[in-house]
């Protein structure tokens, strides 16, 4: 064996053992102590965890999440997204000689992408992520009930990665933002 291969396999051998080593001492001392320490409690939550939530239960109401999906999802839409692309076919160096000249150009294929946003407006305005409609030449939103309605890309941002659609629509839920400079949790969801 040359020199290079046994250093090689000198290093994978030590640690590998070094891992079996420390994968040994961990299961043996390590659960002990995370357990005796605190770190762990015997429902295999921390304790302070369990506090917080109890505090915001105690602000927001127990079934608050509940709540808050019922009051959020009729204005949750579903977005699916058609884009035309330009491809280029990759050609091995020296079978260009082969082909026509025809057979090299770009070929446009169809892309599909889905996304999710909410109605932000009564009247059909959309908030989404930009991501989302990036170069699409055709939107469909569908509404929580299952209708659908072609969307229009009215605005972008890249940098925030947010994007408005619009969709020709009257009296549409829409969602109410919360005031995160509120003195209580519970204004978020009134």
């Amino acid at each position: 064996m040359n020199q290079t291969f046994k250093k090689i396999l000198s290093y994978t051998v030590v640690a590998l053992l070094s891992s079996i080593f420390t994968v040994g001492l961990v299961l043996e001392f390590g659960s002990d102590k995370m357990r005796s320490g605190g770190y762990i409690s015997n429902t295999g939550v921390n304790q302070p965890v369990i506090k917080k939530l109890e505090y915001l239960n105690e602000q927001v109401g127990s079934n608050s999440i509940i709540l808050a999906r019922k009051k959020v999802a009729p204005s949750v839409v579903y977005i699916d997204t058609v884009s035309v692309v330009a491809t280029e076919p990759f050609i091995p160096f020296g079978f260009q000689d082969f082909f026509p000249k025809e057979f090299f150009e770009q070929q446009k294929q169809e892309q599909r992408g889905t996304g999710s946003g909410f109605i932000i407006k009564p009247n059909g305005y959309i908030l989404t992520n930009e991501h989302v409609v990036r170069g699409a030449q055709k939107l469909t939103v569908t509404l929580f009930g299952g209708k659908k309605f072609p969307g229009k890309v009215v605005g972008t941002d890249p940098e925030t990665d947010l994007a408005v659609v619009k969709i020709d629509a009257k009296n549409l839920p829409s969602v109410e933002f919360g005031n995160s400079g509120a003195r209580s949790m519970g204004s978020c969801y009134r």
